[in-house]
C-alpha cells in the first residue's frame, strides 16, 4: 500500500538543505514553508490545487509514498500561497540534501485527527519532547500543547498576536502578560507541589527583546508553589 494506490495522484519533491546539519539526525522535526523548499505554485492554484484547508496534504519520506511521515500544519492558505508546516523526518542527512515528498489531490481525503498515526501529536512523539507551543494563537486565546500531552497554557493579561520569526507569535508587555501552564498532562513537569523540575531539561524559544526592564527578564519558568526558591527559569541577560 502507498499514497499512490490510496488515491493521492499528485506529489512534489521537497529538498531539505543540509548546510547546517553537522551529523545525521534521526526523527528530526523540520520546519518547512513554500519558500524554504521551493514547491511549485500548482500546489496552491491552477487546475488541481490542494484543498483550501489542507485536509488532503500528506508527506512521505520516499517517492512512492510508501513511508508516510507525521505532519503538523500550522498554517495553509491557497489564496496567499503560504504554508507553515512541522514534519518529522526519519533521517536528516549531513552529507547530502534530504528529500521528502508532499502529496495532494485526493478529493475523498479528510483532515487527520491530531491523534492519528501521522497526525499532529506524532510529530513530537520522540519520547524526549514534553511539550511544544507554537504561540500562533489569536489574541486572547489559550495556547495549545501541540504534543497532545495536555500542558496547555491559559492566556493571562493581554498577550497580542503578532508576526514572528517563523509564523505568528505573541507580544508580551513585560509585566502581566503570560501563559500559565496548568500541567494537566499525564507526563508534565509544570505542576507545583514539591516535585521540582526534572534532573535534565532543555528549553528553546525564538525571542525578540524590545529593550527596557531592570528586573529578571524571564522567558519561561517553573516554580514550586510552596518554595519560591525552588524551580527553574530561562532568562535574558
Amino acid at each position: 500500500m502507498s499514497l499512490i494506490t490510496d488515491g493521492w495522484p499528485r506529489s512534489v519533491e521537497l529538498q531539505l538543505d543540509n548546510t547546517n546539519v553537522d551529523s545525521n539526525q534521526s526523527n528530526f522535526i523540520a520546519f518547512i514553508t513554500e519558500a524554504s523548499t521551493g514547491w511549485p505554485s500548482a500546489v496552491f492554484a491552477g487546475d488541481h490545487p490542494a484543498a483550501f484547508d489542507a485536509r488532503d496534504i500528506r508527506l512521505s519520506s520516499d517517492a512512492l509514498g510508501v513511508t508516510e511521515i507525521a505532519v503538523d500544519i500550522l498554517h495553509w492558505s491557497n489564496s496567499a500561497s503560504e504554508a507553515r508546516i512541522w514534519v518529522k523526518v526519519p533521517t536528516l542527512n549531513s552529507g547530502s540534501v534530504t528529500s521528502i515528498y508532499m502529496w495532494w489531490g485526493n478529493s475523498n481525503a479528510t483532515m487527520p485527527l491530531v491523534t492519528d498515526t501521522f497526525g499532529r501529536n506524532a510529530v513530537y512523539s520522540s519520547g524526549s519532547i514534553y511539550s511544544a507551543w507554537s504561540l500562533a494563537e489569536a489574541t486572547g486565546a489559550n495556547t495549545i500543547d501541540r504534543t497532545g500531552t495536555g500542558n496547555d497554557g491559559d492566556a493571562l493579561g493581554n498577550p497580542q498576536q503578532v508576526t514572528g520569526k517563523l509564523w505568528k507569535a505573541q507580544d508580551f508587555d513585560g509585566t502581566t502578560d503570560r501563559f500559565d501552564i496548568l500541567g494537566t498532562g499525564s507526563d508534565n513537569n509544570y505542576t507545583g507541589g514539591g516535585s521540582g523540575p526534572p534532573d535534565a531539561l532543555s528549553v528553546s524559544a525564538w525571542i525578540q527583546w524590545q529593550g527596557g526592564g531592570s528586573n529578571v527578564r524571564a522567558v519561561t519558568g517553573k516554580r514550586d508553589n510552596g518554595s519560591p526558591n525552588k524551580g527553574l527559569e530561562l532568562n535574558m541577560q
